[in-house]
């Protein structure tokens, strides 16, 4: 088994960030913050300065690489994005599946 939370595979814990393509302006904020490897730099290999989508002009962008490298709870990396483009899930519904699946784990 690799990492896990409470007992739990972390891989099974939907608990990571996703970047709203439509809001990131590609600052980078969230690659620098994070310490745990979650996010690395895509390079665009077409950047389209002709698009109207501003994701297609970035030449460098986010990426979630390492999802499960996300410490179950943390948020700040969305609490720093200036442009509000990095998304969690519900809270409330993280810990009903931490629940469910600690019941799951409970006895292993």
């Amino acid at each position: 088994m690799g990492r896990s939370y409470m007992g739990i595979p972390r891989e099974e814990i939907p608990w990571f960030p996703k970047i709203n393509k439509d809001k990131c302006s590609g600052c980078l904020t969230c690659v620098n913050f994070c310490k745990n490897g979650v996010y690395t730099i895509e390079e665009n290999p077409n950047p389209d300065s002709a698009s109207t989508n501003k994701w297609d002009k970035l030449k460098k962008r986010p990426k979630v690489e390492n999802p499960f490298n996300c410490v179950v709870g943390c948020s700040a990396c969305a609490q720093l994005c200036p442009m509000e483009a990095i998304e969690f899930p519900e809270r409330k519904e993280i810990v009903k599946t931490i629940r469910e699946l600690a019941l799951k784990y409970q006895g292993k």
